[in-house]
Formats: C-alpha cells, sequence, structure tokens
C-alpha cells in the first residue's frame, strides 16, 4: 500500500441551500495493491475520516472490491487479477 499526501482536504457538506467545508478532518482513501484499479476505475477505494483533533474515527466505508492491481517483478508488468484468486 502506497500513501500519498495530496495538503489540507476539504469536504463538502450541505445544510439546506448552503455549502460548508470540513476542515476539521483528514480524509484517507485507499485500496490493496498498487492502486491501478482505482486509477482505472476498476473498483472504489476504502474510505476514512479522522479527526485532526483527537484522531477518532469519524467516518469508516469500506468499499467491494473484485480486482486487485500487483506489480510482477519478474515480467516488470503490472497484473490485474481477480480479487477472489488472492
Amino acid at each position: 500500500m502506497g500513501v500519498q499526501h495530496w495538503g489540507t482536504h476539504s469536504l463538502p457538506s450541505e445544510n439546506g441551500s448552503e455549502t460548508f467545508w470540513k476542515t476539521d478532518r483528514i480524509v484517507i482513501e485507499t485500496s490493496w495493491g498498487w492502486g491501478e484499479a482505482v486509477v482505472r476505475g476498476l473498483v472504489m477505494p476504502d474510505h476514512v475520516e479522522v479527526g485532526k483533533a483527537d484522531g477518532r474515527i469519524l467516518d469508516y466505508q469500506v468499499a467491494a472490491k473484485k480486482v486487485v492491481s500487483n506489480f510482477d517483478c519478474l515480467s516488470s508488468a503490472l497484473l490485474l487479477t481477480s480479487a477472489a484468486e488472492r
């Protein structure tokens, strides 16, 4: 699993017709493998929201994944395989 930091992220939330930004949390989206399945839109990543002040998990959603991307060192190629074969 790789981790990338892209700066401060905010989440939109709607309250009537107004939009407020939640700056009190950090959003983590992750998936197993090299992430190519996420980039290609083959799987949705897991979604976690963590409170900045106390580190509490505010939201945790595990997404269904049918494909995993792995790097094959012998062939120097990225392989997409069924998660059931994993």
